[in-house]
């Protein structure tokens, strides 16, 4: 809702992009900032920006299992329809597969993707309403072997056709420097180049694609992490900022024909206050606050947002999200 508003671009960190093959261990419940021993959380939001009575636009049901992992996801419409349900099957911490089923009058669908221990997708399937099959892609992986370690993995299409991805990876001993290099149907796909500290972790890194577009982030002594992403489709600069918890404090966005900078702001529990937008001259454009109200366990159960915008000058309540949690 709150990027709806303002239409902030945010990148994911690299260490969840590009150093996601490897699943997290972390249950999905603490990542969202879940405390205690959640079993479900019913959300419903309202719409008060063209409605000074409140519109509910949709409402979601979240299911955890007893250590935090994520079971079941339910999204309803407006009415409380039910728009899509997402299973997830797993083994402890790793998922192996999900299944998601869309009742959308005219597109029902299942979605079904299976994944290896690496958690690497490795299998997508689509079933109309009636279960009837519509695609399938499958990939299979190669073990890494040899000095530069060479992996493969080969993706069938839902019309036939193979796609071959070859990986190539190097490390130097003496400066600790990890290179991968990727092509796909024997062409060059992308570079990328990681320096980690002696305990393994990625203090900088440099993912470089054969359009010209590129990834480049930086781990600051202090913990603070700096991104700075190109695509070059559209000559768009992103550049990021994350403290040392993960929290988004700034992004940029920057093309030949549009600029938008946006700043987070947060509390002592790590929830979001603020986000305000700016244009290239520092003027403020649109600003949205948040206010909390929580439970006994720390875990807020009320969510109201205010717009403030320059064209006004004043702050409306813009939505209200509410929250009922259930424990084990």
């Amino acid at each position: 809702m709150k990027w709806n508003l303002l239409s902030a671009v945010i990148l994911l960190p690299l260490s969840q992009v590009l150093f996601g093959q490897q699943p997290a261990k972390s249950s999905e419940a603490a990542i969202v900032g879940l405390r205690g021993p959640v079993q479900s959380v019913l959300t419903k939001y309202v719409d008060y920006r063209d409605n000074p009575d409140g519109k509910p636009t949709s409402s979601s049901l979240t299911i955890y299992d007893p250590r935090g992992y994520l079971a079941e996801e339910y999204r309803y419409d407006a009415d409380g329809v039910l728009h899509s349900h997402t299973k997830y099957m797993r083994d402890e911490w790793r998922v192996f597969k999900t299944e998601t089923t869309s009742t959308v009058p005219n597109e029902s669908r299942t979605f079904v993707q299976s994944f290896n221990a690496d958690g690497l997708v490795t299998g997508t399937e689509t079933y109309d309403g009636t279960g009837l099959l519509i695609d399938r892609t499958t990939t299979a992986f190669q073990p890494t072997t040899g000095d530069p370690a060479i992996s493969r993995s080969k993706t069938t299409l839902p019309d036939g056709t193979v796609s071959t991805t070859t990986t190539a990876e190097t490390t130097d001993a003496a400066t600790g420097i990890t290179r991968q290099s990727v092509a796909k149907d024997g062409e060059q796909h992308s570079d990328w180049l990681i320096q980690r500290d002696t305990k393994g972790n990625p203090v900088t890194d440099a993912l470089r694609f054969a359009d010209g577009s590129f990834n480049l982030r930086e781990v600051k002594p202090d913990g603070t992490t700096v991104e700075h992403k190109y695509w070059a489709p559209t000559k768009t600069h992103t550049y990021q900022t994350a403290d040392a918890h993960n929290h988004t404090l700034e992004v940029i966005n920057e093309s030949p024909h549009d600029y938008t900078k946006t700043t987070f702001r947060y509390d002592g529990a790590g929830r979001q206050t603020e986000i305000a937008n700016y244009d290239k001259s520092g003027k403020l454009l649109r600003r949205v606050t948040t206010r909390y109200e929580v439970d006994g366990n720390g875990n807020w159960i009320e969510q109201k947002d205010f717009l403030w915008g320059a064209a006004t000058g004043k702050a409306k309540l813009s939505s209200v999200s509410r929250r009922i949690i259930t424990y084990y």
